[in-house]
């Protein structure tokens, strides 16, 4: 399989020699606009620097995908994401998503932490874990940015992060919406509306529901759904444009996730949970003794200032986020309460960043300073225990966190083709955790309300990261480049084990060469990177009797390459677009002596000892992964049909160091059949995801307790009608 999606790709690139202009004009476009030629590929413009450039011109590693290629390859929210961009992987813990990207990510989502890959939405950090998960509605565009960007983004964004930027409104009246029914009775419905209030004012308004009457499977004790989403989500924007030169956008959103994924687990096939209870009836029933009961709501608001100063321009972004989760989780995933949880936890989030950017003759120049201040409680979290009477208990836990950085950035232009890239970053993190255990009714150890355990502790850190990096146009549409960069996630208390000392700072430097090329007079884009990484002080997770502790991994190496290409064939008419990326990841840890090792106990759930896992591969990690989509639009006197494909692979890989838990190397098929009426404002679509009925996990977790999995979601379909207005 591996070797036909290989030959696939260079077939793709190869079969482009078409007679014509060899090499496309450099496409350097306005900063405000996505497309600059309606012949070709499309010139997406990025803000990978923090400025609007045309993607081919970045000298970074960036999977730029556009609204609409979102819609054509399926992809609807957040943890759907990797189908579009070979390396990422999207991993479910409780009620919060965590990405790893080229290897490079968080396993944990406790509360107060956050990723290794940063999540932005329009600028602004969406720092706790139970924020990331979200459906993707009114985007504009989304970038993935591989490597770190401890530079011009700052704190956690060690891999990478994912920048998602929502559409802003409209002068001219705009009208969309959609409705749609599929299977497992889930009716999903959108729509977006944006008008010109005065000439200096506009306002828009985007709505999403999403409501899957049926699980996917059921929960086999209760009797209840199990792995279904329901979901709402509103997005407004208001935009002023007082004077030339000035532009003020005010933001708002909310949303209320009901999605069970994460918080409901099931037994892993093939193995027996603590008690000897093996996994019962498919991958999407579970045992859990617990009801499903999962909310997490969230808001926030946002201010951004710019002004526009001549030679330079200002811009000021305040934000405020609050996330607040409650769900039910059962630790064991038996029918018998062996330890349950109420995991009640609420985020506020506060962020301010002031930047000053501009452009000289021979220099491009960005700098800024920034500040977070950021509050995480559990409300409480209530444990619960049949079997370990000394476990019933409620957890108390604050962690807090300031953050200041100052940070610049500038590309000299050192010849007319020749540019050099510097930039420096120093962060200065402070953290805090104050926790205490009080014993629950029924506690058989301590008299309840009584105090368990307690603890106040803080640290602070004091952080350098960088970035160099030099391009090199070779002819037009060509360029090379190398960068070396370090990048840094902040060090963190766990909130499930507050007495113990912070993990320490994971710090990573990247080194990566790069090839950005539009060719056959742009009928032809073709992007490649090479990367190193030399990774240290790794923070992982490991559970102990139902508890998370994370753990510093003394550090690995991580090496690979990227391919990205479109192709938009001129015999064709742009009628037929074809995608292919493909990353290949070869990661070991080169020193990791105190790592967790599984192993079966005969009695159910498993055997927990420490070893060395130097050698050994780092987790959610695969050889190998690529996409192909094909789209081919056909145009009649009865409107126009649209065909779409979306094909997927993953080679296998493991979530836990000692390669006990393993997801085996599977493949994804979407696809979508779409008919627009002559006017284009009436369109009517048929669409398919996972139409192979592919088994495969989004998250498993080994503990002493046994094996657990979270499925992927299996073959869904149904129809959508939409109006555009």
């Amino acid at each position: 399989m591996k070797a036909s999606i290989v030959r696939l790709i260079v077939t793709t690139a190869l079969a482009t020699a078409l007679p014509g202009q060899l090499f496309a004009q450099s496409g350097n476009g306005p900063a405000d606009s996505a497309e600059v030629s309606a012949d070709g590929v499309q010139d997406i413009v990025v803000t990978a620097q923090r400025r609007g450039e045309s993607l081919q011109k970045v000298p970074i590693a960036v999977a730029a995908i556009s609204g609409d290629s979102l819609v054509r390859s399926g992809i609807s929210d957040v943890g759907s994401l990797p189908a579009v961009a070979p390396g990422l992987i999207m991993t479910m813990s409780r009620a919060s998503v965590t990405p790893y990207l080229r290897g490079v990510g968080t396993q944990s989502g406790d509360i107060g932490g956050s990723g290794a890959v940063a999540i932005y939405v329009d600028g602004v950090n969406y720092a706790a874990p139970a924020a990331g998960l979200f459906a993707l509605n009114n985007v504009e565009r989304i970038e993935v940015i591989k490597g770190p960007q401890g530079t011009l983004f700052g704190r956690n964004a060690t891999g990478g992060l994912i920048h998602i930027i929502t559409r802003d409104p409209s002068f001219t009246p705009v009208l969309e919406a959609n409705l749609g029914y599929g299977n497992y009775k889930t009716v999903t419905g959108s729509a977006y509306a944006s008008t010109g209030l005065t000439d200096k004012l506009a306002v828009d308004l985007s709505v999403y529901g999403s409501h899957q009457g049926d699980g996917f499977g059921t929960n086999l004790v209760t009797g209840e759904d199990a792995y279904f989403r329901r979901e709402i989500a509103l997005r407004s924007k208001l935009l002023w444009k007082p004077a030339d030169g000035t532009k003020l956008t005010l933001a708002g959103d909310y949303s209320n996730n009901h999605n069970d994924a994460g918080q409901v687990k099931t037994i892993a096939p093939g193995t027996r949970a603590i008690g000897g209870v093996p996994q019962r009836g498919s991958i999407y029933d579970t045992q859990i003794n617990l009801p499903t009961k999962v909310r997490a709501p969230q808001w926030g608001v946002s201010l951004k200032i710019e002004q526009d100063l001549g030679a330079m321009a200002l811009t000021s972004l305040s934000a405020f986020r609050y996330v607040k989760s409650r769900a039910n989780f059962d630790q064991d995933v038996t029918p018998a309460p062996v330890i349950d949880a109420v995991f009640a936890e609420a985020t506020d989030t506060f962020q301010q960043e002031i930047t000053l950017g501009g452009s000289l003759d021979w220099l491009d120049y960005t700098g800024g300073v920034f500040y977070m201040n950021s509050s995480a409680k559990s409300l409480p979290i209530q444990i619960r225990s049949a079997a370990l009477g000394a476990q019933r208990l409620d957890r108390f836990v604050n962690q807090g966190l300031s953050s200041y950085a100052v940070f610049a950035q500038g590309t000299a232009k050192i010849t007319p083709s020749t540019r050099l890239t510097m930039g420096a970053r120093y962060t200065i993190d402070k953290i805090t955790v104050a926790g205490r255990d009080v014993a629950a009714g029924g506690n058989t150890a301590v008299t309840p309300g009584t105090n368990i355990r307690s603890a106040n502790q803080d640290d602070s850190y004091k952080v350098p990261t960088w970035r160099v990096a030099i391009d090199q146009d070779l002819a037009d549409g060509i360029m090379v480049y190398g960068s070396y960069s370090r990048g840094y996630k902040s060090a963190q208390y766990a909130s499930q084990s507050f007495t113990a000392p912070p993990v320490r700072p994971e710090k990573m430097d990247a080194f990566e060469v790069g090839l950005k090329s539009s060719l056959f007079d742009r009928q032809l884009q073709l992007n490649l990177s090479a990367f190193h990484y030399n990774y240290r002080d790794i923070q992982l997770i490991i559970v102990q009797v139902g508890t998370p502790v994370i753990i510093n991994a003394a550090g690995a190496k991580i090496k690979g390459l990227d391919f990205e290409s479109t192709w938009v064939p001129r015999f064709a008419n742009n009628h037929f677009t074809l995608r292919a990326a493909a990353s290949f990841l070869d990661g070991h840890y080169t020193s990791f002596q105190n790592a967790p090792f599984y192993s079966p106990n005969p009695a159910g759930g498993l055997i927990v000892t420490r070893g060395d896992a130097t050698g050994f591969d780092t987790i959610r990690s695969p050889k190998f992964s690529a996409n192909v989509t094909a789209d081919y639009k056909i145009p009649s006197s009865i409107g126009e049909f649209a065909v779409g494909a979306t094909y997927f692979h993953s080679s296998r890989f493991n979530f836990d160091p000692d390669g006990h838990s393993v997801q085996r190397a599977y493949d994804l098929l979407t696809a979508q059949l779409t008919y627009t009426e002559p006017s284009e404002r009436w369109w009517l679509r048929a669409w398919g995801k996972n139409l192979t009925k592919t088994k495969y996990y989004v998250s498993w977790t080994s503990q002493s307790l046994g094996d657990s999995i979270v499925p992927g979601a299996p073959r869904t379909y149904g129809v959508t009608i939409g109006y555009k207005m």
